[in-house]
């Protein structure tokens, strides 16, 4: 474990959830298109508030620009990009933080992870979301925001796992920590058991003892970890701008317990928080800053367990 020389925030101004694929054909039919919010108003509240200084180290912010990729398609360019970001960030010796977009962007994470320590280094993933989000595309039609976690794995979508996210090889399904599903239908928990994916409870999620053991045992088992969070783990009244009502979930102290948990490992690459902000701010923005505070919340905790990353 080494001290981080500064934190790389990788933002992305981008409407995504829109993005679509369809493999089921003799050719693949994907919808990508290019939208950009006219501002992105949960890192404008992360700065005004400093969130990103809770580390206390330096901060060096980025921003995806699909200009700069723009010989590729919107769903291969955009995922190259955070590839990119990711890596750069890691072999300069920086913890990276992605702090707004879909977890549709955890591949190329994963993948930008994996081409900076290298193919030989095995990589776990802690997964703290609603959804498993691991459909197999070939099977049929998905949105992209449906296959993440099962792309990360290898199950689905190989070309597009290696050559726009830059992870050639998948990671290990026992090295994946899922939790808390608590969304979950029969091909979802299939596709889960047929890797071996460790699936905790909404009711161990909570548990401060059956977390911590499983994280570290996975930090036993891994040399980098990635923390996706997503904010439909929260109970509704702590995320009101959210999308859509998610039923169940869990208070904003037990959330911040865990993230910090996994950060505090010393094993820790990057972290994400996704789905934060949406249209809904326009109904009612006292919402929206409460769900903009809850997310700046959870960053603070996993930057503030965040005292190490690893060694290369």
């Amino acid at each position: 474990m080494k001290t981080p020389s500064a934190l790389t925030v990788i933002e992305c101004n981008y409407r995504e959830s829109f993005w679509k694929i369809d493999l089921t054909g003799e050719q693949p039919v994907i919808h990508d298109p290019i939208e950009c919010f006219q501002h992105r108003r949960d890192v404008d509240s992360y700065k005004q508030n400093k969130t990103y200084e809770t580390m206390g180290v330096p901060v060096e912010i980025e921003e995806i620009d699909y200009e700069n990729y723009k010989q590729f398609r919107p769903s291969d360019g955009v995922m190259m990009n955070y590839s990119d970001l990711v890596c750069q960030g890691i072999e300069k010796g920086n913890a990276v933080l992605v702090s707004t977009g879909l977890c549709m962007y955890a591949p190329a994470i994963v993948g930008g992870i994996q081409r900076a320590v290298g193919v030989d280094k095995k990589i776990g993933v802690v997964w703290i979301d609603a959804h498993a989000d691991n459909r197999i595309a070939e099977k049929a039609p998905t949105s992209f925001v449906g296959i993440p976690l099962s792309t990360i794995c290898g199950q689905t979508n190989e070309s597009w796992r290696k050559s726009a996210c830059g992870l050639q090889i998948p990671c290990e399904g026992k090295n994946v920590l899922a939790s808390d599903i608590r969304i979950c239908d029969e091909e979802s928990l299939r596709n889960m058991e047929n890797v071996n994916m460790v699936h905790l409870t909404s009711s161990e999620f909570k548990d401060k003892n059956a977390w911590k053991a499983a994280v570290y045992a996975l930090a036993e088992r891994v040399d980098a970890i990635y923390l996706s969070i997503d904010m439909d783990i929260l109970r509704n009244e702590f995320t009101p701008a959210y999308i859509k009502s998610v039923p169940g979930g869990h208070t904003v102290e037990v959330v911040m317990n865990n993230v910090r948990e996994v950060t505090e490992t010393g094993k820790v690459s990057a972290v994400s928080l996704f789905c934060c902000d949406f249209d809904t701010y326009d109904r009612n923005p006292e919402l929206g800053e409460l769900t903009y505070q809850n997310g700046a919340r959870i960053i603070s905790a996993a930057l503030e367990g965040w005292k190490g990353i690893p060694d290369k």
